[in-house]
């Protein structure tokens, strides 16, 4: 029932460092909960440790007959964060490659150990900043991994004090993302600004996309405080495949120029998407146009300055500022059409039938 093993500290004292080991023999008993051993504190002789050991293997029994619960009525498995918002991503040995190494996204990860009085305090700004940077639109990711379980990812990073956070730049894969030291703030504002911060000196430019599908559009733009636009270009037969790509090229810029920010970039031929027109009061306008909007909050606000970088630019940010007079967004939520994607080239002119077949003969 109760296995006993020993640990030489002078070949291994990285198993016991975790555990404050500061003299010895010292013995602990691992109960129910791995992460949190009981010292053993009575005679060192057989017939007292034999008893203390069946009387905490008693004890183990009944947690689990009581479905995992200790006496406190908390669970067990003691790795995972207390008041969680689920915005903290929980990595392990066996998703953290594919969620860290092979993503493209920041991350910011905490190496924790559950008995780290450190790793304690940080652990509500850690959740809630986590939770802002997601109300915001940030892409960057919290994550976490309980170092004490999690040994092979733990190993790998050298960690070796607690909590030790690591930020996985953006833009590398698996065999070239080589993580930097997070030497920030370790209370909730001061990690959001230091992230948002972060984002924006090392982000790439949102891409500019065809709006043509319901789904990425909720994710894109069903978020707190992110900024969506919606720029309604000519029909391609009036523009031809040169001056739509001179139009897109100018919204590409205006995402350069925006690096960071919490804004998500549409484009639509006009008429193809009439809902989404019709509540931005799109309809009708001199093309190109444009809209930008939060749906979280229903409002949105219409470009009317000339179509260039400079004073698309500044419409944004005098939007994301307050600076700017926005209007209600009714009707919500926008009904997206399905649509073909544009092949990059010119339009075609449809052929119209002629009206009489070819071996009728029309007399004049």
């Amino acid at each position: 029932v109760v296995k006993v093993g020993a640990v030489d500290m002078d070949k291994n004292q990285a198993v016991g460092s975790p555990y404050g080991i500061t003299g010895f023999p010292t013995i602990k008993f691992f109960g129910a909960n791995k992460n949190k051993p009981e010292d053993y504190s009575q005679a060192r002789e057989a017939s007292p440790m034999v008893e203390f050991a069946l009387k905490k293997a008693a004890e183990v029994v009944r947690t689990r007959l009581n479905g995992g619960k200790s006496k406190g009525g908390k669970s067990s498995s003691g790795g995972k964060a207390k008041g969680g918002n689920g915005s903290v991503i929980e990595l392990t040995d066996g998703n953290f490659e594919a969620t860290v190494m092979n993503n493209d996204d920041v991350f910011f990860v905490e190496f924790f150990a559950p008995w780290c009085g450190h790793c304690k305090n940080l652990e509500p700004h850690w959740n809630a900043a986590a939770q802002q940077l997601k109300q915001r639109g940030s892409n960057i990711k919290l994550a976490k991994v309980d170092a004490t379980v999690q040994q092979a990812t733990a190993g790998k990073y050298e960690i070796k004090g607690y909590p030790t956070i690591l930020i996985f730049g953006p833009g590398a894969k698996a065999k070239t993302r080589k993580p930097k030291p997070y030497e920030g703030p370790r209370e909730t504002d001061g990690i959001v600004e230091f992230a948002m911060n972060f984002e924006a000196q090392n982000s790439k430019a949102q891409p500019v996309v065809q709006l043509l599908d319901q789904a990425k559009f909720d994710e894109a733009c069903d978020v707190a405080s992110r900024l969506c636009i919606v720029t309604v270009l000519p029909h391609i037969l009036d523009t031809g495949a040169v001056g739509r790509k001179d139009y897109l090229k100018t919204m590409k810029q205006v995402s350069e120029n925006n690096k960071g920010k919490p804004i998500r970039y549409f484009w639509i031929e006009v008429g193809a998407q009439p809902d989404l027109e019709k509540k931005l009061n799109l309809q009708d306008a001199m093309y190109p146009a444009a809209a930008a909007f939060n749906l979280k909050k229903s409002k949105y606000a219409k470009f009317t300055r000339a179509f260039d970088t400079k004073h698309i630019s500044e419409f944004l940010v005098s939007i994301m500022s307050g600076s700017s007079g926005v209007s209600p967004l009714t009707g919500l939520p926008f009904k997206i059409e399905t649509g073909e994607k544009w092949d990059g080239k010119d339009g075609v002119i449809p052929v119209e039938e002629d009206e009489y077949g070819d071996d009728e003969k029309v007399e004049l």
